[in-house]
């Protein structure tokens, strides 16, 4: 793997993701629900889209050097990029809301 494999080897962020799943299921809704931050909709949209974007960011990101090739401004070439990722991450986070998966468990 390119750049940092630690990265992408599960195992190394386990601690992370298990410390993040154990947070979201132990602490009661209401104490999430006290935070008053500005723009508390717009990071609650970027949050959904957090996962989708980690999936598709690195596939797609030799769309940043074809734009710089085409003569795009490496600032265009990166916000264009970022524009299409953050398109993609939300129709694939709608495209997920849409699996039924208690159904789904139930005949597992």
């Amino acid at each position: 793997m390119p750049g940092r494999p630690g990265d992408w080897f599960p195992p190394c962020r386990i601690f992370e993701f298990g410390l993040g799943i154990y947070l979201a299921l132990r602490l009661p809704k209401t104490l999430w629900n006290r935070f008053r931050l500005p723009f508390s909709k717009a990071l609650r949209w970027l949050s959904d889209l957090a996962f989708p974007l980690f999936l598709v960011h690195y596939p797609f990101l030799f769309l940043v050097t074809a734009l710089i090739d085409l003569g795009l401004p490496v600032v265009l070439a990166i916000s264009v990029y970022m524009g299409l990722l953050l398109v993609m991450a939300y129709w694939i986070n709608r495209l997920d809301m849409r699996v039924p998966r208690k159904r789904v468990i139930a005949r597992l």
